[in-house]
């Protein structure tokens, strides 16, 4: 690795450090922010569901302002934070994260199964030898995400969308229409560089 490039490692690790600490010191969770103690274990078809709901939840969540992305300057992302213990009203407690799954178990799940597919990076975070998983969930135009099948309780073609600290299935044309137009009033008129 050139020096140049060890430089870019770094100074992205730093940034990466920052937006944990800034996330973390979050008391709730928001429509772009979920916390979690521990990677759901994945060995089943609940698990994975529920996994996949965390994930088109953040997507598709009805916020009216969005973290911006790490990983892509010009857009926006929702997060999954794991090894966070939330405590109502409490400042966040952080835990080590033991059992993060082979991050290709997740990334296939993910693109097997949701329409458009989720953009998701995994970034390891750690804190005075303590270790956290970072999720980031790059929002665009694409919008609403769907599951593409039955997966446990995701059932095909739900949409799951966060309002506030709560995830729900969109189960009205009207929940639709607002997670809907919720993407056409975040992306009308964006300038949207790759």
């Amino acid at each position: 690795m050139s020096e140049s490039e060890i430089f870019y490692e770094r100074q992205f690790s730093i940034k990466v450090g920052q937006v944990f600490d800034e996330l973390v010191s979050h008391v709730t969770e928001e429509s772009h922010l979920g916390f979690k103690e521990s990677f759901p274990a994945l060995d089943s078809p609940d698990a994975k569901g529920e996994f996949l709901k965390d994930l088109l939840s953040l997507y598709n969540g009805i916020c009216q302002s969005w973290h911006p992305s790490i990983s892509h300057p010009h857009k926006e992302a929702a997060y999954l934070v794991i090894g966070v213990r939330n405590c109502a009203g409490k400042p966040n407690e952080l835990v080590h994260v033991d059992n993060a799954p082979d991050p290709a178990l997740f990334e296939t799940l993910i693109r097997a199964n949701t329409m458009p597919q989720l953009s998701v990076y995994y970034r390891v975070v750690e804190r005075e030898d303590v270790v956290h998983a970072l999720l980031e969930i790059i929002r665009d135009d694409m919008g609403p995400a769907i599951c593409t099948k039955t997966i446990g309780t995701l059932k095909k073609d739900d949409i799951w969308f966060r309002n506030g600290t709560s995830k729900q299935i969109a189960t009205t044309a009207q929940d639709v229409m607002q997670v809907q137009k919720e993407f056409k009033k975040q992306f009308d008129g964006m300038d949207w560089q790759h």
